[in-house]
């Protein structure tokens, strides 16, 4: 990773995003955070005044999108993109309302193509710059009342591939990859524990290895961003603890 980076993270506020922010900016890096609490952005603001610049964006809206991007273009080139903004509706087939699917698809994959899009057009990507997005396990199994949340992921994985391709042909040195990630210790799994009951011990069969920390997660995008991984694009780097042996 470049010493004292600049990056543009999505899903700031909460889970994986949250740990990724805080982490990054122990570092020295500088931050443009995008989430929806506020009060959570306020903090990163206090403890880290001069190296991290809130925005309170609405990804399933095109013009915030491009707002949020005009608003920083004067000020930067990035080294990277995190991309850990998501939403995950639990909906049975005929509960996939056309507006709870594309509001779905919005924000875990058309925004994610929207801002490198306007991020390439303005030339603010380094030419080395390396972005990253969280995927799931839900691609690459089937489950019940996922078939939004697990078209997003697969087709997120699917255009970063084309992505990668498309960078080298334009002679950029640009990589991007996604972390697969399985169950991840959030607020997301607390609230499941309380609806669930004994899900902790399905959880322990499907996951030989335990359930992953956020910190681990960070762990691999610290990696992807690193010039120990500049030999990686168009990959999906599974993270998943054993789920999809």
């Amino acid at each position: 990773m470049k010493k004292n980076g600049t990056y543009i993270l999505t899903g700031a506020t909460s889970g994986i995003g949250k740990v990724c922010v805080e982490k990054l900016l122990e570092k020295g890096h500088e931050c443009f955070v995008v989430g929806r609490n506020q009060s959570i952005m306020d903090t990163f603001k206090d403890k880290y005044p001069d190296t991290v610049k809130t925005f309170n964006v609405d990804l399933s809206d095109y013009n915030s999108i491009d707002s949020f991007i005009s608003r920083i273009k004067p000020d930067v080139v990035l080294n990277g993109f995190i991309h850990c903004a998501g939403v995950a509706p639990l909906k049975k087939i005929e509960e996939n309302e056309p507006t709870v699917v594309l509001q779905t698809y919005m924000v875990n994959t058309f925004s994610f193509i929207e801002i490198i899009r306007l991020l390439f057009d303005n030339n603010i990507l380094k030419n080395d710059a390396s972005i990253v997005a969280i995927s799931s396990v839900a691609a690459h199994r089937g489950s019940n009342r996922q078939a939004i949340y697990s078209g997003t992921k697969a087709a997120l994985e699917a255009t970063i591939r084309c992505m990668a391709k498309e960078f080298i042909s334009k002679k950029t040195k640009i990589r991007i990859n996604s972390i697969v990630s399985g169950t991840v210790e959030t607020g997301m799994l607390k609230d499941l524990r309380q609806n669930s009951p004994g899900i902790d011990e399905k959880l322990a069969v499907t996951y030989p290895l335990g359930i992953i920390s956020p910190e681990n997660i960070y762990n691999m995008v610290e990696y992807l961003l690193s010039d120990a991984a500049i030999n990686i694009t168009g990959a999906s780097m599974q993270l998943d603890s054993g789920f999809l042996l």
